[in-house]
């Protein structure tokens, strides 16, 4: 996680490098959630919409799914195999998702929409294959992708070297340090030596002597091409997941979906807060309102709450309220403050009400403060790190 596209976790020491460069001992690294989990995370998982089912051993209780702020399976991409089903899903642009994003939302259009997303951006590399054959992968939910390492022939003194400078998705410089060894030993190029690390970052330089060679032998293996299949597990409308083929437009729309289904259950949660305090407000004021006879019941009244429903016409959650408060409390209860307050908690309504009658108005305002925080915070991940 510490090396997605958009690392959900921050680390401090040495993690290593994929694909073969490892991490330090665990002894000897700290992790901490990056600043990008915790504004992607934007409902805790105490919140009452999120599903929460039993763990293994039924001792718990851990929430089914996490609500985030964008779609982090489309921006770290994910990879993995489970009984006989496989997916590989690229990582794509930070800004470009969200340019795809807005612009849906905006317009209701998705094929305008994923018009934005130019291709995978694993952060390395470059993207060889033409727009027709990545429409194509996005628009099936699966194809296949060339990449290539970014490289530059040199002259020094009069000895020629090929740098490598950048290695592509798949590329594994061991394996490749290992196919030269034997391209040495046929006299097609001179040496290859792995300078990767510190300051060089990823760098193997080779030194070659006939160009034509080199074409023919070396420059293929800084090639890699990479399937890609669409798979996801989506919900199956009761407490089950289903796997289901996609393509990138299905997926999008799909999250579109869930997040506005999100932000309207957070919306009328955050509603139901607000009557709470609203109806305890209001029996504050009836309670200033018959404050002589709240003073006689609180002296004789063994059954406070009973009393205060049947004597004051109260309601169960505001007869509680009341007698929860001290006496001195009570007699501190001002008219203005009550209204006032009450006042600011029904602008408060009326302000939630407003938005859950525009839930694609919220959702591109939370988007829009991403795309600012990220401008602000980290705007080299907003640029593309795979080059097309």
């Amino acid at each position: 996680m510490v090396h997605d596209r958009l690392p959900l976790v921050e680390g401090q020491g040495n993690f290593g490098r994929p694909p073969n460069i490892g991490a330090a001992s665990s002894r000897y690294t700290e992790s901490r959630m990056s600043a990008f989990t915790k504004l992607f995370i934007s409902e805790t998982p105490d919140l009452h919409i999120i599903k929460k089912a039993l763990n293994y051993d039924e001792r718990r209780e851990y929430p089914v799914f996490l609500p985030v702020r964008l779609p982090l399976l489309l921006l770290n991409g994910a990879e993995g195999i489970a009984l006989a089903l496989s997916t590989r899903i690229p990582p794509q642009n930070l800004a470009e998702m969200i340019k795809c994003l807005l612009v849906y939302l905006q317009t209701n259009d998705i094929k305008k929409a994923t018009k934005h997303i130019l291709g995978p951006d694993y952060g390395n590399g470059k993207l060889i294959s033409d727009e027709t054959a990545i429409r194509d992968m996005y628009a099936n939910g699966s194809g296949t992708l060339e990449f290539e390492c970014v490289y530059s022939k040199t002259s020094l003194a009069g000895n020629k070297r090929l740098v490598v400078t950048d290695f592509c998705p798949t590329f594994n410089p061991e394996s490749f340090l290992v196919a030269c060894e034997k391209l040495i030993e046929d006299d097609i190029i001179d040496y290859a030596r792995n300078e990767s690390g510190g300051k060089n970052g990823d760098r193997i330089t080779i030194g070659y002597s006939n160009e034509a060679l080199l074409d023919r032998h070396v420059i293929p293996r800084l090639k890699k091409k990479v399937n890609y299949k669409f798979n996801l597990l989506v919900s199956d409308g009761n407490d089950g997941v289903k796997p289901v083929s996609m393509n990138l437009s299905e997926v999008i729309t799909t999250w579109v979906d869930i997040r506005k289904n999100t932000i309207k259950l957070t919306l009328e949660q955050e509603l139901k807060r607000l009557s709470v305090d609203i109806e305890k407000e209001q029996g504050k004021l009836k309670a200033i309102e018959f404050l002589g006879e709240l003073f006689d019941i609180l002296k004789s009244s063994n059954d406070l709450i009973e009393a205060l429903i049947k004597n004051l016409g109260l309601t169960r959650l505001q007869a509680e309220a009341v007698a929860g408060m001290r006496v001195e409390s009570l007699q501190k209860l001002s008219k203005s403050k009550i209204d006032e307050k009450l006042k600011g908690l029904m602008d408060e309504v009326a302000a939630i009400n407003e938005q859950l009658s525009d839930i694609s108005g919220v959702l591109i305002k939370q988007i829009k403060d991403i795309e600012k925080w990220a401008n602000k915070a980290c705007p080299e991940l907003l640029k593309r790190g795979t080059a097309i």
